[in-house]
């Protein structure tokens, strides 16, 4: 019996307007089934295939939770051991929560950082440099208080491996993980994949045409979420996971490591029961759901693209969907729950009319929303206090890094990473700013020395901080 039906799937593609979609469904002692249909392209001349190749994003995070625990499995570290202690040349040992965290730490979100996504997103640093800065980011929660997702600590592991293997990331991950699953259609990073008809890119249906999504640089925070791979590869992903560690028969590592890096072991901030999926817990590089009654180990990505991975254990059942939708599109959990409902032998649920009531509900984006709250405390008939060409410069954050704004068709414009803002004077020496690639804003204020000079600007780019401040530098 399929797990799917062609036609169900168009349907709903269709209904949440995808342009292309590749499932696998993996069952114990049965053939995957595997479904690709649409195109990869926005011309819609390639078709997808097995072969076709999507950004996986967050689902790289199991992978680098993989390589550490291979590391474990060898005797080379502990989960519980002080990271520190394995990096003794660290720059920043006086941080006081590096000096106790240990890879199970990292792994589970749970030193105090927010997402701080605007500190990596389009970065052209190398990830090793990001994670050498990323401790002194601004926390939000004392360490171990609480578990809050976030790319960062994914860095520091991935840099970590590097460190203890003597080998770069990629290569670990290649010979230890990738070669032995014998995933190699899996690689790193968009360099040299978006050019290519196999590569799935992200877009959207406007005015009737698809277009394509702008595209972020992942090259910086490849452990955290820069794989790239296809719907062969990751069925092998998923029955490796089933099969508790092996591959073709043969043990990549215990399975006593990979029940560790599955079981849930930290309760995420925001953590709400509900009736069908709720979140009960992280893993290492995996989240713990309970769906229908089954223990689902499961971890969705949403950058550059919308996918998901994840498997019922105790059931040696698993799916994965990999999809060229928005992120924010639910297409992907509504067609991994609708394969795992069935070949599970449950009664039918109506999961596309669900999504849809979450999705009314929801309305308006957050970001819209809040532009209407600042709306009601705005002071009319205020003016800049300089001319707009004296904010105009170089301004930069220790850990961010430069941010340029400059002067364009009367009014001001910025530049932080490739990413374009829009800035519109709100009253006084402050502007509402835009992202051009939509789904974020906020409001930056300038400031001014005693001589009046405009010496730095305050801006929200983690929105669980305090503002952050760039020091005008020319």
């Amino acid at each position: 019996m399929m797990a799917l039906d062609r036609k169900w799937i168009a349907r709903e593609m269709d209904r949440w307007k995808v342009r292309g979609l590749s499932v696998v469904t993996v069952r114990e002692g049965s053939e995957p089934e595997f479904h690709c249909l649409g195109s990869s392209d926005p011309a819609g001349s390639h078709g997808t295939n097995l072969e076709t190749r999507y950004p996986i994003a967050s689902l790289s995070k199991a992978f680098t939770a993989l390589s550490v625990g291979i590391l474990v499995d060898r005797g080379e570290i502990g989960w519980d051991d002080k990271v520190a202690d394995h990096w003794p040349d660290a720059p920043f040992e006086s941080q006081a929560w590096f000096a106790h965290a240990t890879f199970r730490d990292l792994l589970l979100h749970r030193v105090g950082l927010p997402l701080h996504n605007l500190y990596w997103v389009n970065s052209t640093r190398s990830f090793q440099a990001l994670a050498s800065d990323a401790v002194f980011l601004t926390k939000t929660r004392s360490f171990r208080e609480r578990a809050r997702y976030q790319n960062i600590t994914y860095l520091l592991a991935g840099y970590l491996v590097e460190k203890i293997s003597g080998l770069s990331w990629r290569e670990f991950l290649r010979k230890s993980v990738l070669d032995p699953l014998a995933m190699t259609r899996t690689g790193f990073g968009l360099k040299g994949e978006v050019s290519k008809p196999s590569f799935a890119r992200a877009q959207s249906l406007e005015g009737g045409t698809w277009k394509p999504a702008g595209l972020l640089n992942v090259d910086s925070i490849l452990p955290a979420a820069g794989l790239v791979s296809n719907i062969t590869d990751m069925g092998a992903w998923i029955g490796f996971f089933l099969d508790r560690g092996k591959a073709s028969g043969k043990t990549v590592v215990d399975e006593k490591i990979v029940h560790e890096l599955i079981q849930p072991q930290a309760i995420p901030e925001g953590n709400s029961p509900g009736k069908e999926g709720p979140v009960s817990g992280f893993g290492m590089g995996w989240v713990s759901e309970m769906f229908r009654g089954h223990h689902l180990v499961c971890h969705t990505g949403a950058t550059n693209g919308n996918c998901l991975a994840g498997f019922i254990p105790d059931k040696k059942t698993g799916v994965a969907v990999l999809s060229n939708a928005l992120p924010d599109n639910p297409i992907c959990r509504i067609v991994a729950y609708q394969a795992l409902g069935s070949t599970l032998g449950l009664e039918p649920f109506p999961w596309s009319d669900t999504f849809r009531e979450k999705t009314a509900r929801i309305g308006e984006d957050y970001f819209e929303g809040q532009k209407k709250i600042r709306r009601t405390y705005r002071k009319t008939g205020t003016r800049p206090s300089h001319d707009l060409a004296e904010y105009a410069g170089e301004y930069r954050n220790p850990q961010y890094g430069k941010i340029e704004i400059t002067v364009q068709r009367g009014g001001l414009r910025a530049a932080l990473n490739g990413i374009r803002y829009h800035l519109e004077h709100f009253h006084f020496d402050q502007f509402e700013f835009d992202c051009e690639m939509g789904g974020f804003g906020g409001l930056l204020s300038f400031h001014y020395d005693n001589l009046g000079r405009i010496q730095s600007v305050l801006i929200p780019l983690e929105p669980a901080v305090d503002d952050l401040c760039f020091l005008k530098i020319k």
